[in-house]
């Protein structure tokens, strides 16, 4: 089973909009339900669509106090070209990272994030991951813990891998971040 991975060259665009003025990432830990610690959360930026990103329109309708009351909050990132970047998209590739990449809680086996952050700069998860990945048959694989809390397509940089950083403010486009 070979892990997916995408270089940054062929990676889309992405957004963050942090509750806090600067962009970092502090210490990678797991964290205890199947989400790494420490990490830079951002989503692929959609600027013709409605919302900027799918994590921004999930929390519109979830938690808009997550959101900036302004665009200059908001930052897009274009990764650089050599970045790379483990991506799930279905239970096999999740399957693969696990091979590889594990750590065994009571709860069940997850990704050991702080083990794979040595290796690679960040993990993706897809909206057909995040969808299907969420609740997992405990019956096939009663020892995998689900993604649940992969609420949307996104992504958990391990590292600042960036070529270019740009207020959303100073972009053009026609996406919101808020209702």
């Amino acid at each position: 089973m070979r892990i997916n991975v995408l270089s940054g060259r062929f990676f889309p665009p992405q957004i963050t909009c942090p509750r806090i003025e600067k962009l970092e990432v502090g210490e990678i830990k797991n964290g205890l339900f199947n989400k790494p610690l420490g990490v830079l959360w951002t989503s692929t930026f959609t600027p013709q669509g409605e919302y900027c990103s799918d994590w921004i329109e999930w929390c519109v309708n979830n938690m808009p106090e997550w959101l900036p009351y302004s665009e200059d909050k908001c930052w897009v990132l274009i990764p650089k070209d050599d970045c790379k970047i483990v991506v799930i998209d279905s239970m096999q590739d999740y399957l693969s990272v696990l091979n590889e990449y594990s750590a065994v809680t009571k709860y069940g086996k997850m990704i050991n994030y702080e083990k794979l952050s040595e290796k690679y700069d960040a993990i993706h998860v897809t909206t057909k991951a995040a969808y299907d990945l969420r609740f997992i048959d405990s019956n096939r694989y009663p020892d995998i813990m689900s993604l649940y809390g992969w609420d949307v397509e996104s992504t958990a940089w391990f590292r600042l891998c960036f070529k270019e950083i740009k207020r959303l403010s100073d972009i053009k486009h026609k996406c919101k971040t808020r209702d």
